[in-house]
């Protein structure tokens, strides 16, 4: 209660510019959900809303842009779209070779290979069945291709580290 009573009396004269640090923070699920919709209330009506949070999921289902902040300094500012995380693309191949994981490199990064999976990181869909038909082309049996949103929980270590 004492968290919701700060947020209502933060809003007391419509400002035009908010800042909330950790606004859910001890939050029961209705009180996230509450806070959720009271800053998209905010935002639709034009009030810019800074929030501060170390709970990625939160920011992840509430903030349209993000800022990693690192020592102080903003290391990376992205909006929130699933294209600007990229996929996470998880193959499954009947052969890997160094020479097939340097070409995947044109479809992506971070090309590597463990536990008898290869994976890498694409910017967005267009370049799977590109992958797929590349490899089709090389002679390499395909027999699993998966490709999942990387979360703001990756990004963030990915960035921050």
């Amino acid at each position: 209660m004492q968290q919701q009573a700060a947020l209502a009396q933060a809003l007391l004269g419509e400002p035009e510019l908010v800042f909330l640090d950790e606004p859910t923070s001890g939050l029961d699920p209705v009180g996230r959900l509450l806070v959720r919709d009271v800053i998209r209330d905010l935002a639709a009506r034009g009030t810019t809303v800074f929030l501060n949070s170390h709970l990625l999921s939160e920011v992840e289902v509430t903030c349209d842009r993000v800022a990693f902040v690192k020592e102080g300094r903003v290391v990376r500012e992205m909006a929130l779209g699933a294209a600007e995380r990229g996929l996470e693309v998880e193959l499954r191949l009947d052969r890997v070779s160094p020479a097939i994981l340097e070409g995947l490199r044109r479809f992506g990064r971070d090309v590597h290979e463990a536990d008898g999976r290869v994976r890498l990181h694409v910017d967005g869909e267009p370049s799977l069945p590109e992958m797929s038909r590349w490899l089709a082309g090389q002679g390499i049996g395909l027999y699993h291709l998966a490709a999942s949103r990387r979360s703001l929980e990756d990004v963030f270590l990915e960035v921050v580290g």
